[in-house]
């Protein structure tokens, strides 16, 4: 989030209730106060650069919208899932179950390599796979993809 604000853009944080982006400072915080067409209409303001997400409706919308987007995949398959024109990014955790979505019920909020191991780890371990991604490496690739140098502040 600094990076994108020392760039001099702002950030906006959408998702359902309960959403989790813990350690994110100084974005516009609309978690749960969002509807579906209200986040269509910010993606589609002029000054929107790009979209960051996971593997989620959000990332299909702003591909659907010819919006330049940095998608991470974790327990999806970006060959799969990916579109040519987005910076599909995978995590560099080393797991041999991977892709491993739809192989179990709880998939996207539970990890199969955990629950295989059967770890001493709470049964919904969210995907280690999520958790292996840099942040600072993972923006400094969206600004890049965003091409923000090229756009108006």
């Amino acid at each position: 989030c600094d990076q994108f604000r020392n760039a001099g853009y702002a950030t906006v944080e959408v998702g359902t209730k309960g959403t989790d982006f813990s350690g994110v400072q100084g974005s516009i915080d609309l978690i749960g106060k969002t509807s579906l067409e209200q986040i269509l209409y910010l993606m589609q303001m002029e000054n929107c650069v790009g979209v960051l997400a996971a593997d989620t409706g959000l990332a299909h919308l702003a591909s659907h919208l010819r919006i330049p987007t940095t998608v991470l995949f974790g327990p999806t398959d970006p060959v799969f899932w990916g579109y040519p024109g987005n910076l599909n990014l995978t995590s560099q955790h080393d797991c041999h179950l991977s892709p491993c979505w739809l192989t179990m019920p709880n998939w996207f909020t539970a990890c199969r390599l955990v629950a295989e191991m059967r770890l001493d780890e709470p049964p919904n371990t969210p995907p280690g796979c999520m958790s292996a991604f840099n942040p600072g490496t993972v923006v400094s690739q969206a600004l890049a993809h965003f091409d923000v140098d090229s756009l108006p502040t």
